[in-house]
């Protein structure tokens, strides 16, 4: 499919997937959106979990709360208008190359993630339909790049409780949500020595109930005291 991908692009011109212009496509992306993605840089994002807050502050309503179960989140840019469309190209049209987008970023969310000295990158393991259908893990892959750019190891942390999982975009609330993750994510049984702090790596953080569930897991495990999130993009509604 990607090869496919490949040829056509020789032949014809690529435009933009998101404005649909002609100029200098790069990881599908004409330059303005490319910088409206690697630059992105609110005034105020929240010192614990890096949503956008909009007005002043340093910290987020959300983590106000302490509803969380991670110590700390980041993510690259917003799950809306460009970065919606280059997610949706990625996971559903076969364009994994264009997760090199992570090595063109900003340095910044580097910066973040280098501060917190995490041990290792996981993962979030898909479904067996998921893996079946489209022959990859959008979130082992991205997982692969993080820790080659940190030089650390990726290590299969958290598994499949059972081989296939209802869609999320098909349940109706957040109890829902969280009832089918936790019937099908697991923690390890043995975890590494001298891995204390792990850094979570997904797509898109929508509501928190994978990830939460995930550092649940994986601080259940002997030796792991910190939990860390990094995604591609989030939900800052």
């Amino acid at each position: 499919m990607r090869y496919n991908h490949l040829m056509l692009e020789l032949i014809i011109k690529p435009r933009c997937v998101h404005c649909k212009s002609q100029k200098d496509i790069r990881f599908g992306l004409c330059p303005d959106c490319l910088e409206e993605l690697t630059n992105y840089s609110p005034p105020f994002r929240c010192r614990n979990c890096g949503l956008t807050i909009r007005g002043e502050g340093t910290i987020c309503q959300r983590c106000l709360e302490g509803t969380d179960l991670f110590d700390q989140a980041f993510f690259l840019f917003p799950y809306e208008k460009e970065g919606r469309t280059l997610i949706h190209n990625i996971k559903f049209r076969d364009r994994l190359e264009w997760l090199g987008i992570l090595k063109s970023a900003d340095i910044a969310w580097r910066l973040v993630l280098g501060n917190w000295h995490p041990d290792a990158v996981a993962w979030i393991p898909s479904s067996l339909h998921t893996k079946w259908s489209r022959g990859y893990n959008v979130s082992r892959e991205l997982a692969l790049i993080v820790a080659e750019m940190l030089d650390l190891p990726c290590l299969p942390l958290l598994k499949r409780a059972k081989l296939f999982k209802r869609r999320l975009s098909a349940t109706g609330t957040p109890g829902e949500r969280k009832q089918v993750i936790r019937q099908f994510l697991k923690g390890p049984e043995v975890v590494p020595e001298a891995i204390s702090h792990v850094l979570i790596v997904d797509d898109v953080f929508t509501t928190g109930a994978t990830v939460n569930r995930a550092a649940k897991l994986l601080k259940q495990a002997i030796g792991i005291t910190k939990v860390s999130v990094f995604t591609l993009a989030r939900v800052c509604e």
